[in-house]
């Protein structure tokens, strides 16, 4: 993707996301741009809000201490980029928190 690509994006993010501060756009518009500029720039979201996975400790941030065999359950998800050989690496690690466990 060519860099000036990247940046007339995330221009338009920007107008977009100071035009919702003011009420002058919707989330939806706002909510466009982050898929747009994610997809042209390889970058995903991974893990559902609520998910049960078995704890990964490069994938995933504990809220409260666990047991490295703890499954844990998401509660914020993570973000990542995917290389062009289809490996990912981590930018953002999704929060997690011991299954079952409570959390306010």
């Amino acid at each position: 993707m060519r860099e000036q690509d990247v940046q007339d994006t995330v221009a338009a993010l920007i107008t977009a996301w100071h035009r919702y501060k003011l009420g002058k756009a919707s989330e939806a518009e706002v909510s466009q741009w982050i898929d747009m500029l994610a997809t042209r720039t390889n970058v995903e979201t991974f893990g559902s809000i609520g998910e049960v996975v078995p704890f990964k400790p490069f994938e995933h941030f504990p809220i409260t201490p666990i047991n490295k065999t703890t499954s844990v359950e998401i509660v914020t998800f993570g973000v990542r980029a995917i290389r062009e050989d289809g490996s990912h690496r981590v930018l953002t690690k999704a929060i997690v928190k011991p299954q079952g466990e409570q959390h306010g």
